[in-house]
C-alpha cells in the first residue's frame, strides 16, 4: 500500500521507484534509471549471493548482462545499429591518448 503511494508520487514528478529495492524502496529520476538499476542489480545480485558474473555490452555502456548471455545481447542490442553507423562517420580512428609525465625537479 505504501509502496504503491509512493510509485504515484514518482510517476507524477517524473521519477520511478527502483524495482531492486525490497525492503527500502528508494526513487529516482527517469534520467538515471539505467546507470541506477546497473547498480542496484550488481548489489542485489552479491547480497543474495547470486554467483551471477555480469558484463557490460560494447554497444551501449549503460547494458549489463549475465555474462553467459552477452553475446547473444550483443546480436540483438538495439544501440548496435547506431554504433555502426558512428563508426563508419568516423573520418579517421581515435587516437589513444598518453598522460603527461613531468620529471620532478630535486
Amino acid at each position: 500500500m505504501q509502496l504503491e503511494k509512493k510509485e504515484k508520487k514518482a510517476a507524477a514528478a517524473g521519477a520511478i521507484v527502483c524495482p531492486y529495492s525490497e525492503g527500502h524502496p528508494h526513487v529516482i529520476r527517469v534520467c538515471d534509471v539505467l546507470l541506477h538499476l546497473a547498480k542496484c542489480r550488481r548489489l542485489y545480485y552479491k547480497q543474495y549471493g547470486f554467483k551471477a558474473e555480469l558484463t557490460r555490452c560494447k554497444y551501449n555502456g549503460c547494458h549489463y548482462v549475465l555474462a553467459p548471455e552477452a553475446a547473444l545481447h550483443e546480436l540483438t542490442c538495439h544501440s548496435r545499429a547506431r554504433y555502426q553507423e558512428c563508426r563508419l562517420e568516423m573520418r579517421c580512428p581515435p587516437v589513444p591518448l598518453q598522460p603527461i609525465v613531468y620529471a620532478r625537479k630535486e
